[in-house]
């Protein structure tokens, strides 16, 4: 099977590192360069985290989390960079924590006091803070780069989907979309 990949943003060339894992053939296309300014997943990094109000969406990062790993390894680049994420609230019914403990993801209740030691946070009077210890940034620059090794990355080049040559075909485009 070919399959065609629409952008070669973060998402177009997961999807073709994933594909190539799985032994098929794919060619990604982006109508500019990898790691252009007018998409979202240029610059240096975007954030990683597990905190979801959905356990959908937590057991999709946990999977995330475990892939990401296996693009270091293979590219013996560091990606993901686990710096924590801090959320200030005055009751846990307006954090996560419920949700990542359901999912077994561990996270901390800090004090005020606590917080203010550890982060360069200010927390007011009644509040806590909610720390997710292994949130932190993708580093998205390097991940690009990880990803696209060994693929058939087609820049400056628009795939219009009546001249491609593919079985199937993955949309990856963002705001480039229309």
């Amino acid at each position: 099977m070919k399959v065609a990949v629409i952008g070669a943003g973060v998402m177009g060339l997961a999807t073709g590192w994933a594909l190539r894992r799985r032994g098929v053939e794919a060619t990604i296309y982006e109508q500019f360069e990898v790691g252009n300014a007018r998409g979202s997943s240029h610059g240096r990094s975007r954030i990683f985290r597990l905190a979801y109000a959905e356990p959908e969406y937590v057991r999709l990062a946990q999977e995330a989390m475990g892939l990401w790993r296996e693009v270091e390894e293979e590219s013996g680049e560091t990606l993901l960079e686990p710096n924590g994420l801090v959320g200030v609230v005055q009751t846990l019914e307006e954090s996560t924590a419920r949700t990542l403990e359901a999912c077994g993801v561990r996270w901390e209740r800090l004090n005020g006091a606590e917080a203010e030691r550890r982060f360069p946070i200010h927390v007011p009077d009644g509040s806590f803070v909610v720390l997710q210890p292994e949130a932190g940034i993708v580093r998205a620059d390097r991940a690009l780069s990880a990803l696209s090794r060994g693929l058939d990355v087609r820049e400056q080049t628009r795939g219009r989907l009546k001249e491609l040559d593919a079985d199937a075909v993955v949309v990856t485009a963002g705001s480039w979309v229309n």
